[in-house]
């Protein structure tokens, strides 16, 4: 399982991921769609090949995703539905790699959703202030 590219638990009502997650270095997507996480391994910032990360339909907060500005390979972050979501951290506004993130329906505050609406480069103009 160490080679493993793709992993998907969608909807499995899990409330936590084992750390060993961290462990498979080749995982590059990776999607926890419509679980009740309620916050991601400190391991989780050791999966350095990851492109595509789905959080959506969680219950993670701002101090869930500071572990995400680790993942230097990260294209796509996909937050959705994450009910207590208000604040994105602003490191992870600022990584280099990503090209996408999508906050729809969580109660955001920082950035504006006006501003996530208007794409990567938009947020991390607005972020740098």
């Amino acid at each position: 399982m160490s080679k493993l590219k793709r992993l998907r638990l969608y909807s499995n009502n899990l409330k936590t991921l084992p750390e060993e997650l961290g462990d498979l270095q080749y995982l590059e997507r990776l999607s926890v769609y419509g679980n009740k996480l309620q916050q991601l391994p400190r391991k989780f910032r050791q999966l350095k090949s990851l492109t595509i990360l789905r959080l959506g339909g969680n219950s993670l907060s701002q101090d869930d995703l500071k572990v995400i500005q680790h993942l230097d390979h990260l294209q796509q972050l996909y937050l959705r539905e994450n009910q207590y979501l208000q604040k994105i951290p602003r490191a992870v506004c600022q990584m280099r790699t990503l090209t996408v993130i999508n906050a729809d329906d969580c109660p955001l505050e920082y950035p504006p959703p006006s501003i996530l609406e208007e794409g990567i480069d938009s947020v991390r103009q607005y972020t740098r202030s």
